[in-house]
Formats: C-alpha cells, structure tokens, sequence
C-alpha cells in the first residue's frame, strides 16, 4: 500500500513549546516561520489586488487624457512666453 500525498491548504500546525515559551525544535521553528511567511504574502496579495483593481478604474485611465486636454487649453489661454520651458 502506498501513502498518498494530500495538501491541505490554510491550515496551521500545532507547535509545541516549553515551559519557558521557546518553541520545542528547529523543525517546528522552520513550521513558524511558513506559516508567518505564507499569512504575509497572502496580506501583500490582497493588497496587490486591491491596488491592481484601482489601477484599471475608468477614473484612473483617463488621467492621461484630462491631463492633455488641460494642457490644450491651458496653452491657447496662457502661451508661454520665448525661452520658457
């Protein structure tokens, strides 16, 4: 009979510690650190989606255009004088 492999996402492992609060091996310290590490990325992910969302917003795309078309107007109201930038 062979074993088979299942992966279980999202969960967290026990781990033991001492009386004094350390935690009990090294193994179970690498077991810490994946897990933080693996709360942290998905945080920083969402936060990556969230940004990602607003980037794509109708409001924020047409900032380049605005930008123009101000800048048209402004120039026939307000042309710059010779030797400015």
């Amino acid at each position: 009979m062979t074993d088979k492999l299942v992966r279980k996402k999202d969960i967290n492992w026990a781990v033991r510690e001492l009386d004094n609060g350390c935690i009990e091996s090294w193994e179970q310290v690498q077991i810490c650190l994946l897990m933080d590490l693996r709360d942290e990325m998905k945080a920083l992910n969402q936060e990556l989606r969230r940004l990602n969302s607003l980037m794509y917003c109708s409001n924020t795309i047409g900032i380049p255009h605005t930008l123009k078309r101000i800048d048209k107007r402004l120039a026939t109201k307000l042309p710059l004088k010779k030797g400015q930038p």
